[in-house]
């Protein structure tokens, strides 16, 4: 396991609370620690910490949140919008795929990156909680 900095200090510090089960993707120019976490009561979706060199950089991420038909852009982007305005540190986006993916990038200065990085993990979580309902009833009409 040939991880950056950032991601092994996160894979090691989640694998040892114990309480959540870790996963590692390691490429050519980045590697990520991913864990799971639920949506409502129903939906798992996957959390990325992803590193791109041996910085304290790390881009928090969740892919795939929602998928949104054609049909269904003109209707959802409002409400993307409103999330940037709402939760301006989180940034909703619609790919070209159709799906819907939150990221965050963690800043390189803090004094610990570790505790940042899982502080908004935890906030991402609660943030697209709140908003997932939102999302799906545009989605849903």
């Amino acid at each position: 396991m040939n991880m950056f900095k950032m991601t092994r200090m996160i894979h090691d510090t989640l694998k040892r609370d114990g309480k959540l089960k870790v996963f590692t993707v390691d490429g050519e120019s980045s590697s990520a620690v991913w864990v799971q976490f639920m949506v409502g009561n129903a939906d798992l979706h996957k959390i990325y910490f992803i590193s791109q060199s041996d910085n304290n950089d790390v881009t928090v991420r969740i892919p795939r949140l929602a998928c949104v038909a054609r049909s269904r852009v003109a209707d959802v982007l409002p409400v993307l919008n409103q999330l940037n305005r709402e939760k301006r540190f989180l940034k909703f986006a619609l790919d070209k795929g159709g799906y819907i993916t939150v990221t965050y990038d963690c800043l390189e200065s803090c004094p610990d990156p570790v505790s940042n990085a899982l502080e908004i993990m935890c906030l991402m979580v609660d943030i697209v909680n709140d908003a997932y309902p939102q999302i799906m009833s545009v989605l849903s009409d």
